[in-house]
């Protein structure tokens, strides 16, 4: 630090910066801001949310089988065959009346 500074003008960029400095001494070492002061990671939940999504689409689909009980099926099958369930049973039927085999 110059000799000309005042550790309190360090510090302030520090904080205002969210970086480490070079020196050592205890004034001018700044970590991060509290925990309570940042924000949520908004961008990185969305991302885990549609992906958890896209997979769950992925298997509903992977797994369809017109035996499954759905909106277009007609009989005594009760048993899913679907990897996700009565739901991905349902929703891949949905998917492919809808889009047919793009989907």
């Amino acid at each position: 630090m110059p000799a000309g500074m005042p550790a309190t003008h360090c510090a302030h960029l520090c904080r205002k910066r969210r970086v480490r400095t070079l020196t050592p001494d205890k004034e001018d070492i700044c970590l991060t801001t509290p925990a309570s002061n940042r924000p949520l990671p908004l961008r990185e939940m969305f991302l885990v949310l549609i992906g958890a999504l896209a997979f769950f689409l992925l298997l509903a689909i992977a797994s369809y089988s017109p035996d499954d009980p759905s909106f277009n099926y007609t009989g005594n099958n009760t048993n899913t065959n679907n990897l996700v369930g009565t739901s991905g049973a349902y929703l891949a039927d949905f998917l492919l009346v809808l889009f047919g085999w793009v989907a």
